[in-house]
């Protein structure tokens, strides 16, 4: 066995290659993303385990156990999540796919070089999907499907629906859009600031007679050149989004990352950011029109109307789940039965309900609100441990830091977007995404009580 685990490749290149083919090759990235549980399942020394991640393990076993118990409508076990997945995105594969991809993802710390490598996979793929979003912007793709050599195991395929003026950029939903936006950005920022804290060590008295110095500083300049033009494309893609909980949020991760780096260049730019919006939302005369020049004219029209209407259809969808919730609290509906109990009791057309637009109400109607708090704690306790490790992280690279907390801040962002759109478990990639930012912050976590010494 020591002999197998000797020869198996890294698996962080499987998640940078999954990542960075994922805009284009949904089965390519999910083979690679399998590929990276694989070789992590089997180059892992299971004796090394701790308590706490063998609590982790056996809680998520149980979950898993009751799930499969707990799964009703034929389509609920997975059948229509890969050919149809539009049709009821909820399935039985989504959370076992969850839990075992972010376990086995999570079991060792990350170098800071491979930190470094996942990183810029994520931030390098908004340059094929900013090119999808132009080509439903400008190019008239909206409603077309490109698929390179057949639509099944095609090396390119991307579909685009076509959803009038707010765009999805091959994602099938302008909500996946800015969640993905959001994810990207909050590493993208991280890195950022990691590049940066590069440039301050690498200009220290220490190098002043440091040959190569120039060339290090020019290397570093491209990569921040290269970081912010990637940063730029993925805030415009998420104002042509329109999904005002997605910039929302993205306001929120720019005001940690203030908070934490203590960064003057942070503070100024959400500042100005803030100030821009407060400005395009009221009527200030002149001033407000100059700042609705700039700011897209969907963004800010979707902020100004941030009430909640009783004639939305999520009201009514949170109001069937929590009716629902109410009959069975205990034992749950089953996986598959609370879309068509919904449509049912709603009378809307087919397919008019496929999930309850908040992750909670999903899992209470589906699995009972027991197991919906197990869960809950689970990923609430690998949240709260990451935070506190995170508060005294120190490195021999400094810059690590910055981007362990931005792959932390883009998982909060998941888990506080999926209270209002189930974003996480529409799209296996999108699973993926947040899988990787979850497992690295708690991966990291857990280095120091398992090797202290050791970076």
């Amino acid at each position: 066995m020591t002999k197998l685990r000797s020869r198996l490749p890294n698996y962080c290149a499987f998640l940078a290659l999954g990542t960075l083919v994922l805009p284009i090759s949904p089965y390519f990235c999910i083979a690679l993303y399998f590929g990276a549980i694989l070789v992590s399942a089997l180059s892992f020394n299971y004796k090394s385990l701790t308590r706490e991640p063998t609590l982790i393990a056996s809680s998520l076993i149980i979950l898993s156990i009751w799930m499969i118990f707990r799964t009703g409508a034929s389509w609920g076990w997975g059948i229509h999540s890969i050919t149809q997945p539009m049709i009821y995105p909820v399935t039985l594969i989504d959370y076992l796919f969850f839990f075992a991809f972010f376990f086995l993802i999570s079991l060792r710390p990350y170098k800071a070089s491979e930190l470094k490598i996942i990183a810029w996979s994520f931030v390098l793929t908004a340059l094929p999907v900013f090119i999808v979003a132009l080509g439903e912007k400008y190019w008239d793709w909206q409603g077309k499907s490109f698929f390179y050599p057949y639509e099944y195991f095609a090396v390119i395929k991307i579909s685009i629906e076509y959803l009038g003026v707010r765009l999805s950029a091959g994602l099938g939903n302008p909500n996946l859009l800015g969640f993905y936006c959001v994810l990207v950005l909050g590493v993208a920022i991280g890195l950022l600031l990691s590049e940066i804290n590069n440039m301050v060590f690498w200009n220290s008295p220490e190098f002043d007679d440091n040959e190569q110095l120039p060339e290090i500083i020019n290397g570093e300049l491209t990569r921040l050149l290269i970081i912010l033009f990637c940063s730029f494309l993925l805030l415009l893609m998420l104002s042509w989004s329109g999904s005002k909980n997605a910039f929302i949020l993205f306001v929120l991760i720019i005001i940690s990352f203030t908070i934490y780096s203590k960064s003057k260049f942070l503070a100024i730019a959400t500042s100005t950011i803030l100030i821009s919006i407060s400005i395009s939302l009221y009527e200030l005369g002149w001033l407000t029109l100059a700042f609705r020049r700039i700011i897209p004219t969907m963004l800010w029209s979707r902020l100004s109307n941030m009430s909640i209407s009783t004639e939305n259809k999520r009201i009514e969808f949170y109001q069937c789940t929590i009716d629902l919730i109410r009959e069975k609290p205990w034992m749950g509906w089953a996986i598959g039965n609370m879309p068509q109990e919904c449509e049912r009791r709603l009378g809307t057309q087919t397919y008019g309900v496929n999930h309850a637009h908040n992750i909670f109400l999903q899992l209470a109607s589906e699995i009972g609100i027991p197991f919906t708090l197990v869960l809950s704690g689970v990923i609430g306790y690998i949240v709260f441990v990451s935070i506190r490790k995170l508060v005294n992280y120190s490195s021999e690279y400094k810059g690590e830091k910055y981007i362990i907390f931005g792959f932390l801040v883009a998982a909060i962002s998941g888990i506080i977007m999926s209270c209002f759109a189930l974003a996480i478990l529409h799209s296996y990639r999108l699973i993926s995404l947040f899988c990787i930012c979850l497992a690295i912050p708690y991966a990291a976590a857990t280095k120091r009580r398992l090797s202290p010494t050791k970076d």
